[in-house]
């Protein structure tokens, strides 16, 4: 298959603080995307869980930011719509786990091209372990503890 317009299995981590109508919410996840390269200077990250973004760069890693970014943007956009912490949290869980069932279809047979050694992506590493998505929505306190890096990698699921 060409690289250059392969759909691409990736897994990524995101961890962020968000500040709602009277609350503190830590937000942890594990998704599922898809990059897709059009051209050597553009490409797509198509999110699966969650579904219903997209993002688009220059460089895969200008693509992953990109995309982590508008995600964090939904996100506050949720607090700032929801009334309080249980309103966002239902919010936040709904929109993660809705996806297209094609798009898992393509997230899947990317990762069995992977596998099968048919794809690869040299900018990210390979792993094997590909836990199911996930999404935690949790209360922080308000201590110097609850700061949190979002220094979660992507990986090229296979």
């Amino acid at each position: 298959m060409d690289s250059t317009t392969a759909k691409f299995p990736l897994l990524f981590g995101f961890h962020a603080a968000i500040v709602g109508q009277g609350f503190l919410a830590g937000v942890r996840a594990s998704g599922r995307a898809i990059a897709e390269r059009e051209r050597a200077d553009d490409w797509w990250i198509l999110g699966v869980h969650p579904g219903a973004i997209a993002e688009h760069g220059s460089t895969l890693q200008d693509a992953v930011s990109r995309f982590r970014l508008r995600l964090k943007a939904v996100l506050i956009d949720f607090a700032e719509e929801t009334a309080d912490f249980a309103a966002f949290k239902r919010e936040v869980e709904s929109f993660f786990i809705a996806t297209e069932p094609e798009s898992e279809r393509e997230w899947e047979m990317a990762r069995q091209a992977v596998r099968a050694g048919k794809l690869s992506l040299a900018e990210l590493p390979k792993v094997t372990d590909c836990p199911p998505p996930r999404i935690e929505v949790t209360i922080l306190d308000l201590v110097p503890d609850a700061n949190v890096l979002d220094d979660q990698p992507s990986s090229l699921a296979a």
